[in-house]
């Protein structure tokens, strides 16, 4: 191979890596050839002049070819390590892409899985089973011997569909899956009722719930005038305020007469004097805010000689001051 021959193979007419472009710049060769003729061992004796033409023609072709598998080497090294770089940084968005879909597959698992039902869709849910109903289906069955039977049971199936396609023909924009969400709420409210009414629950969850109500009531009435109360500094208000809680609050108990009604209160023994006398000045400051046909409207409310026997409540951080 002459020279020409040989420089021409060197400057890259039989490797194209993609990623060595950068390496064919002329500077880059200079210190490629530079760096090889450092590393080139120098010569121990002058070379003799009675060499011939020939000779000399095939040491030229000798260096030459020197040359370029040295340059070819180190282009194939340099494409080599720019491969490498490319698998690390693609090992690591994979590695991260993994991450990523296993997080969002927590993050769906943790989800709530139960639609949300809008109120309307509630109602004509329970529409639409009073008229499945009126029009001659048979009501849900909830229980048959000891077996709890779902709205999807083979002897509900027929009230359901009927139920289905009465709200589907009032909202047809609604989703199948909200619907059937709807029905099989409404199916498990009447099989809870159904299965109070068996064992003679109903009364007794009537009245507690009705005790709970009146809690409620009064525990709003008196945080909204802790604000009202001017003899307070911040301090209190914040203090009292804090310790605002259903818990703390007496039951009730309905007595009515021929002659009057009123609510017999049932004190808790384990309530502070301090706090009961908090809730007497609450209590009076939210008689005085009411008008006269309200405090005239208001059921009269007399302090019983039973106590409550409801528990004392679990001690929270900051309440000791509630207690006896």
């Amino acid at each position: 191979m002459s020279n020409s021959e040989a420089v021409a193979f060197s400057s890259g007419d039989s490797f194209h890596p993609s990623d060595a472009s950068e390496s064919d710049s002329s500077q880059e060769e200079d210190s490629v050839y530079s760096e090889f003729l450092r590393k080139r061992k120098p010569r121990t004796s002058t070379p003799s002049a009675s060499k011939t033409s020939k000779q000399r023609r095939k040491s030229s072709e000798y260096f030459v070819w020197s040359l370029t598998y040295y340059i070819l080497i180190n282009r194939i090294i340099d494409y080599l390590r720019s491969i490498d770089r490319k698998i690390d940084c693609l090992s690591t968005e994979v590695k991260n892409l993994r991450e990523e879909i296993s997080s969002s597959k927590d993050c769906r698992r943790k989800e709530d899985p139960k639609p949300t039902i809008p109120p309307r869709i509630r109602t004509a849910v329970h529409d639409a089973y009073k008229h499945a109903i009126e029009d001659g289906s048979e009501e849900w069955v909830t229980k048959m011997a000891d077996k709890k039977m779902k709205v999807s049971s083979d002897e509900n199936k027929e009230t359901t569909e009927a139920v289905r396609r009465f709200v589907k023909g009032l909202y047809p924009e609604v989703q199948d899956g909200v619907i059937q969400a709807a029905v099989g709420r409404y199916f498990d409210s009447i099989s809870q009722k159904n299965h109070k009414e068996s064992t003679g629950k109903v009364d007794k969850h009537k009245m507690k719930m009705l005790h709970y109500s009146r809690r409620k009531r009064k525990l709003q009435w008196r945080t909204s005038m802790i604000s009202k109360k001017t003899g307070w500094d911040e301090e209190k208000k914040r203090r009292v305020r804090d310790a605002m809680d259903i818990t703390y609050m007496s039951s009730e108990e309905e007595v009515n007469s021929d002659e009057d009604s009123f609510f017999t209160v049932k004190p808790l023994p384990w309530r502070s004097e301090e706090f009961s006398g908090i809730i007497a000045e609450l209590d009076s400051k939210f008689e005085k805010t009411q008008s006269s046909r309200s405090r005239r409207q208001k059921i009269k409310r007399v302090k019983g000689n039973n106590p409550s026997e409801r528990p004392k409540p679990t001690l929270r951080d900051g309440h000791e001051w509630v207690f006896v």
